[in-house]
């Protein structure tokens, strides 16, 4: 789904659930689902995919990405913390923990943050790349 034909990849997830459901692809859903804003059957979807691996650091950033949208900020950050705990050097889930900080007027927590994102940069792709900048750019202004 990355190449961006949600639909496409949403029907295979579901194809997949239905056949053996694993943590991956409930949280696979769950992401292609939030990226169309259908927050509440994502977070249904992300709670199932936590169940079966309560110890994937991306199924609770995915989480943490739907609570946010949801406007759930506590526990949005609540997740993204448990997810550092799990991975506490992925550059993506720094960045999204770094926005939340940033939305909720963390702005010094926000800036340690980004700079852990900073140094790894160019492991990202381009799009959060952008997406770190641009939050460098507003926090440091």
């Amino acid at each position: 789904y990355a190449g961006g034909n949600n639909m496409l990849a949403e029907s295979a997830f579901r194809a997949s659930i239905r056949l053996q459901p694993s943590a991956e692809a409930l949280n696979d859903l769950a992401w292609v689902l939030q990226e169309r804003g259908e927050l509440d059957e994502s977070l249904a979807f992300s709670r199932q995919s936590l169940e079966l691996n309560p110890e994937n650091a991306l199924g609770w950033s995915t989480m943490g990405t739907i609570l946010r949208a949801r406007g759930e900020m506590q526990d949005a950050e609540r997740a993204f913390r448990r997810a550092l705990d799990l991975r506490s050097n992925d550059p993506r889930i720094q960045l999204s923990m770094a926005e939340l900080l940033a939305e909720t007027n963390q702005r010094d927590e926000a800036l340690i943050m980004l700079e852990q994102v900073l140094l790894q940069i160019s492991l990202l792709p381009d799009s959060d790349q952008r997406r770190a900048t641009a939050l460098s750019a507003r926090l440091r202004r």
